[in-house]
């Protein structure tokens, strides 16, 4: 895909995804066909702010767990009054990174549908800790 496209996306998506991750998404965005920038474009985007401010006014019901496809947990916030709103609270804190992540997995998924090869040495969801399993002292050692 051209730089400028990837560089255009980027620079107006800023805000929806955190800063470290930016150049890790343009060098899988740089790999992908040309084709691929429509559906880029077509995605949308979850704004975290607009999240934090559904979660304090709407968090009590859930609706900001709904809204990030967590149905599960969106109903138990309902049912518990948002876990008699200490749940709620916490989610205030959280909220703007949980969106994050939500994109994320987005630009993730478009990317294995387009290039499934892309994404199979790297996640974007940094779980690939097995190599980093060796190096962290365990208790005792």
């Amino acid at each position: 895909m051209e730089k400028s496209l990837i560089d255009r996306f980027l620079a107006a998506n800023a805000d929806n995804f955190d800063s470290d991750e930016l150049q890790m998404i343009a060098a899988k965005l740089e790999s992908l066909p040309d084709y691929a920038s429509n559906q880029l474009s077509a995605l949308q985007l979850k704004s975290p702010i607009t999240y934090l401010i559904i979660s304090i006014f709407l968090g009590n019901f859930g609706v900001d767990r709904f809204l990030l496809k967590q149905p599960g947990k969106g109903i138990l916030k309902l049912i518990t009054c948002g876990g008699i709103g200490i749940w709620t609270i916490v989610d205030w804190f959280t909220v703007m990174g949980r969106t994050k992540k939500f994109n994320l997995d987005m630009i993730s998924d478009l990317i294995k549908s387009v290039n499934p090869s892309a994404t199979t040495n790297n996640s974007f969801s940094g779980n690939n800790t097995a190599e980093f399993d060796n190096q962290i002292p365990k208790i005792g050692e």
